[in-house]
């Protein structure tokens, strides 16, 4: 697994050189960071936007596939 990091890019984020919001691998997909608590996955564009822990502000990513070990919650 690559360790590239994917970062929150709003200016004003107080976590210093933005946040980390996950790591890109080798084949273009993106394992997401622990530390983030909320995503929205669009399954007809395959796209997937990531807000970021420290300021919510969000980040679209584009790619061949997202991982994370959040449990889904079913309500």
């Amino acid at each position: 697994m690559s360790r590239h990091l994917w970062r929150c890019r709003n200016l004003a984020c107080p976590d210093p050189h933005g946040a980390v919001l996950g790591r890109l691998t080798g084949d273009g997909s993106l394992v997401l960071d622990p530390a983030v608590s909320s995503f929205r996955c669009y399954l007809d564009t395959r796209r997937v936007v990531v807000a970021c822990p420290a300021c919510g502000i969000p980040r679209q990513f584009q790619g061949a596939a997202v991982f994370s070990d959040h449990a889904a919650s079913l309500a």
